[in-house]
């Protein structure tokens, strides 16, 4: 997230983890929970980037799938994510622009 902050100081960045997920027990399985989000922003605003698509089932719509950004030179993931988010940041609802990204082919 430090790493997109220069190319996108107009967007809000938040990093959410464990600690903002729903637990499903006794199932195991996590959810986000952007409610705190959605209290100043609207759907068509909020753009998930995760490798996690499960803990993201609520907000299927809002998902940028990456591979696991890994931090070594090779990886490519952060050059990625910012080209499509220079796309996405001037849709006026991302949901619709996100259908058409195949963000998994290099």
């Amino acid at each position: 997230m430090k790493q997109l902050e220069p190319a996108f100081g107009k967007l809000d960045l938040f990093s959410l983890h464990r600690q903002h997920c729903v637990s499903l027990l006794p199932s195991g399985v996590f959810l986000k929970d952007l409610t705190p989000l959605l209290s100043s922003r609207s759907l068509a605003d909020i753009i998930i980037v995760d490798h996690s698509p499960l803990e993201n089932a609520n907000y299927l719509q809002n998902i940028l799938p990456v591979t696991q950004y890994i931090g070594e030179s090779e990886d490519v993931t952060l050059l990625m994510v910012r080209d499509c988010l220079d796309h996405l940041i001037h849709a006026p609802d991302c949901r619709i622009s996100l259908r058409s990204v195949d963000f998994r082919s290099p």
